[in-house]
């Protein structure tokens, strides 16, 4: 019986498990499912139900099983669940051989594979450590740069803060001035419309007085001509006299 075909290996060894009754090779009770937590008694469940079925009782075949927990979690349930097969196998009644190295051989490729898994799974850690790390760099850089845009709004926002707080003083003091120029005008209009008024009571006056130096002005210049008058008939008197003299004298 040197050459045993695996489906064998797993049926003695199943029947072997059986007759000692330290594992029950029932379903996996879905109650422990629902609590999502990794138990000795779920994963011991589903190794031995993939080893009824003729599969390979791999970590990442009892994940598949159980449908939740992690490598982590597995692994060691999992080394136990074959320690505890192989006490189990080497108290029972003998196996041949050949079925002895069967089992040896598929501990050893079982674990092999976990080891592989475990690397793989130790690769998919690391890489994914690195991609993490490199996107906590980029985050880091850009809340660099958020924060540099932020010093920079900042910076701007108090500039403009400055330039709005002298705009409000500007415009305050424009005011002032537009209401002391609308005060200056308003007082203006209250002169020109005294001096209007002066106007309108002085003007008859005015034009009294302006008629009266017309009068007088005419009596001037008629007064004028009589004197011109008088004067020319003054000096023809005095030429007249003068003539006389002169024909006195000669005579």
């Amino acid at each position: 019986m040197d050459d045993v075909d695996i489906n064998t290996v797993s049926v003695l060894y199943r029947y072997c498990l059986d007759i000692n009754g330290d594992i029950d090779i029932n379903p996996i009770r879905r109650p422990h499912m629902t609590a999502r937590l990794v138990t000795q008694e779920i994963v011991f469940a589903a190794a031995n139900k993939l080893l009824a079925e003729g599969k390979r009782p791999s970590q990442r075949a009892v994940l598949n099983e159980i449908g939740f927990g992690s490598m982590t979690t597995v692994s060691p349930l999992l080394r136990e669940w074959r320690n505890n097969a192989l006490d189990i196998a080497a108290t029972s009644q003998p196996l041949p051989a050949g079925l002895l190295r069967e089992l040896d051989l598929l501990r050893r490729n079982t674990d092999k594979a976990i080891r592989e898994e475990c690397a793989a799974d130790l690769e998919d850690v690391r890489d994914s450590e690195q991609l993490l790390i490199q996107e906590n760099e980029q985050l880091i850089a850009q809340v660099a740069a958020i924060q540099a845009e932020l010093q920079a709004a900042r910076e701007d926002a108090t500039t403009a803060q400055a330039q709005l707080t002298q705009i409000h003083t500007d415009h305050a003091a424009l005011k002032l001035e537009l209401n002391s120029e609308r005060a200056t005008v308003a007082e203006l209009r209250i002169e020109l419309a005294k001096a209007s008024l002066r106007i309108d009571e002085t003007m008859p006056r005015l034009m009294q007085e302006l008629v009266e130096c017309r009068e007088q002005l005419n009596l001037a210049r008629k007064a004028q001509t009589d004197a011109e008058l008088k004067a020319a008939v003054s000096r023809e008197r005095v030429s007249g006299l003068e003539q006389r003299l002169v024909d006195l004298q000669v005579s």
